[in-house]
């Protein structure tokens, strides 16, 4: 597989522009590669975008996040086909009913809020929106729950509109390892509003970080089954799911047959779980993420090789699991390989006249 990397574009959005813009002072703009983004017809409405590195970098801390004060950065170290990456994320800091500020680090209510809002942009053109270039999306708080709500994810206004905030106001920072000039630094959302300030049944709309835009202007994001994605239990096999979803992009010819090889620690340091004091308690939890793959056709079944330390027979440091992909992934992943190509020649076309 190709590797992927940020080019040295150094995206970064500066502190006036993360500063509350209204809906009009955006220019809104239309780029044909954008277009990628919502050729969905009407029979695939189950289906939304997962995104090359920004959705794989582990960005959320599993469960609810972090919220306390003098809370310090998340950071980590991860790789992605081949390219060793750093980041950061600084925690939001929001006022609360006490007066009180208190920090929040984005964890799974932010993750689930940002997947149906990229839902919402897909399926619905005159709600996906291009801002300063860059993808946004109309939407009403209403509608957001009701589009948890329908995938079991049942959040209060209160947590929805919190969740909005610590989207708009962690900054995600992420580089190539040792290389600042490929720093990208913006919010998750680097602007939430209303889209009539003055009225009080207005629309809210949000801007994407920039690396979404890129990876559609790149042609690198993936159709995924969004009603399977949200279904499933937890972060972990979400991520697992977006990883192979991302993992058989090239595929020519798949089929069952198209293993997939991943180790347990390639899996805790990419995705952002753990670390566990025990290895054994970290490939417990693995195990039942693929469980949870196979519960909804995703996987078809694993095979799994302990590696155990060459200084002692019996102390487990690693585990080797060979996944097997279900007909319906599989179904799934040929339908998205052809769009791509589909959509890519209409581009060319439209490019064309």
């Amino acid at each position: 597989m190709e590797n992927t990397q940020i080019d040295n574009s150094n995206i970064s959005v500066s502190k006036e522009e993360m500063e509350k813009k209204k809906y009009e002072d955006h220019e809104q703009s239309r780029d044909i590669q954008l277009t990628l983004f919502h050729l969905l017809e009407d029979s695939h409405q189950h289906y939304s975008n997962t995104i090359e590195l920004y959705d794989l970098a582990p960005k959320y801390l599993p469960g609810r996040g972090y919220r306390g004060d003098q809370t310090k950065p998340r950071e980590k170290l991860f790789s992605q086909n081949g390219v060793e990456y750093e980041l950061a994320v600084t925690p939001a800091k929001i006022k609360g009913k006490d007066g009180k500020w208190k920090d929040y680090l984005p964890g799974e209510i932010e993750e689930l809020v940002e997947d149906a809002l990229r839902k919402i942009a897909a399926n619905n053109k005159q709600k996906g929106v291009y801002l300063d270039n860059e993808l946004g999306v109309i939407f009403t708080v209403g509608e957001l729950r009701a589009t948890l709500k329908k995938q079991k994810h049942a959040f209060t206004y209160a947590e929805i509109r919190k969740a909005l905030e610590v989207c708009a106001s962690s900054i995600l920072i992420i580089q190539e390892k040792g290389d600042t000039r490929s720093r990208v630094k913006a919010p998750l959302f680097t602007s939430l509003g209303d889209v009539e300030p003055s009225n009080p049944n207005s629309k809210s709309f949000v801007i994407f970080n920039p690396l979404v835009t890129k990876s559609i202007k790149d042609g690198t994001n993936r159709l995924i089954n969004h009603d399977k994605s949200m279904s499933l239990n937890g972060y972990l096999p979400r991520w697992l799911y977006k990883k192979l979803c991302q993992y058989y992009k090239q595929a020519s010819r798949v089929d069952a047959r198209c293993f997939y090889n991943i180790k347990y620690t390639t899996i805790e340091n990419n995705s952002g779980i753990g670390p566990y004091k025990r290895p054994s308690q970290g490939i417990a939890k693995v195990e039942k993420s693929f469980e949870n793959l196979i519960k909804y056709n995703i996987l078809d079944g694993y095979k799994k090789d302990i590696i155990y330390s060459a200084q002692r027979s019996n102390k487990v440091v690693d585990a080797l699991f060979i996944l097997k992909p279900h007909s319906e992934f599989v179904r799934d992943t040929k339908f998205s390989n052809k769009r791509q190509r589909q959509a890519t020649e209409a581009i060319e076309h439209m490019k064309g006249n």
